[in-house]
């Protein structure tokens, strides 16, 4: 879906876990897969560093959303990511 090869993808997550903002973990249903999470600690910390102002309110909003629709997001996001490219480009 980004247009990135797998080795560009492979490379960016490489940079992300060495930055600590992503860790990977083995697929426990399919050893061929690797599951990809987000340190949202990180993210938050570094946000509160470069956007101070900003930061306090960046991941705090979610806790206004019912853990139902916070569930539908993100089934909403895994299945795009999951979802087949386009053969030819929207024209």
């Amino acid at each position: 879906m980004t247009g990135l090869s797998t080795g560009a993808v492979t490379g960016m997550v490489d940079r992300l876990e060495r930055g600590g903002y992503v860790t990977r973990a083995q697929d426990p249903q399919d050893r061929r897969r690797v599951i990809v999470a987000p340190d949202l600690e990180s993210f938050a910390r570094d946000i509160q560093r470069h956007a101070p102002a900003r930061a306090p309110v960046t991941l705090e909003f979610l806790h206004g959303y019912p853990a139902a629709q916070l569930h539908t997001v993100r089934r909403f996001t895994a299945d795009l990511a999951a979802a087949p490219a386009p053969t030819e480009p929207a024209t």
